[in-house]
């Protein structure tokens, strides 16, 4: 789904006979960051560890692909005749490529997860379905409404005046996703209803991108932003209806497939742009619903070989 959002949006940001396409696909995908997250409360907010085995892990989980990927980037775009600078700095200033943004995001939320874990395994339901709730609505909701009543075209949504004046901004961004993921895995809404919130989410992205686009006169990503109502519904019943499913045995392959998508996360982004190009093979020709989704397909099996 990662895959398929970075090559869909290649043909997003100008108006044309491509752009309906790019805007149902980009829609249909946007839930894959957000049940990251939720994957990560769903597997480490109930888990009992002590705070030095906890950080030991992720801290080798995270900090050595991230240091290696922007190394590679940073060499790419040293090779290219850009100049980078520092590395060192470099790295820690932020990103060297846009999508190693969840490295850095991982790693700060990691700091917040012991605390999640006292509060997840003590709060009474109705303390944590509040907090969820006031996360939606602060996180989420709010900063959306603002953003569209202060007619700021295709800004990102972002608390405004009534937010900032009440300090109502001051909540817990992509961490809500962490546990709304520790909340679902113990409370699955069912199959059947979990698809239903996936397509409603989904279909409200699309309708409302559609709407602020032809509004500002140019394509919006507005309704794109992980933490808005649309795509945290739809991600909420992506997630959900996997977690409702009976369980079984992962296979084999799944596990090998698995145990490597941190390094295809990694890799995508540098075979989307370079490799498949030069090998002829771009989003901007061709069919444009078929197109984009066999590149995806063939950008994830190149970076997973």
């Amino acid at each position: 789904m990662v895959v398929l959002l970075h090559v869909s949006a290649q043909n997003y940001h100008a108006f044309g006979p491509r752009w309906s396409a790019a805007l149902v696909l980009d829609s249909l995908v946007r839930a894959s960051v957000p049940i990251f997250f939720m994957l990560s409360g769903a597997t480490l907010l109930y888990r009992d560890e002590s705070l030095g085995a906890f950080f030991r892990k992720r801290v080798l989980r995270i900090v050595p692909p991230l240091i290696f990927w922007s190394g590679f980037y940073l060499a790419w775009l040293a090779y290219n005749g850009v100049d980078v600078g520092n590395w060192v700095v470099r790295i820690v200033s932020g990103p060297t490529m846009y999508h190693l943004w969840y490295f850095y995001a991982a790693l700060g939320i990691y700091t917040v997860v012991p605390a999640m874990r006292v509060f997840v395994k003590g709060a009474p339901p109705a303390v944590f379905a509040y907090v969820l709730l006031a996360w939606l609505a602060f996180s989420t909701l709010l900063p959306t409404l603002e953003t569209l009543w202060a007619d700021s075209g295709c800004l990102d949504p972002r608390p405004g005046a009534l937010s900032q004046t009440w300090y109502l901004g001051q909540w817990y961004g992509y961490g809500g996703f962490v546990l709304l993921g520790a909340w679902m895995v113990r409370r699955p809404p069912g199959t059947v209803r979990g698809i239903a919130l996936f397509a409603v989410g989904v279909a409200c992205t699309i309708a409302a991108s559609w709407w602020r686009s032809h509004a500002v006169g140019a394509p919006c990503e507005s309704f794109f932003v992980y933490l808005t109502p649309f795509v945290a519904i739809a991600a909420a019943g992506l997630f959900g209806a996997f977690v409702s499913m009976s369980a079984f045995q992962s296979p084999r392959w799944l596990r090998s497939v698995s145990d490597c998508t941190l390094g295809v996360y990694g890799l995508h982004a540098f075979v989307i742009d370079p490799v498949l190009p030069r090998l002829g093979i771009t989003a901007t020709d061709g069919d444009p619903w078929l197109r984009p989704v066999a590149m995806a397909l063939a950008a994830f099996s190149l970076s997973l070989a």
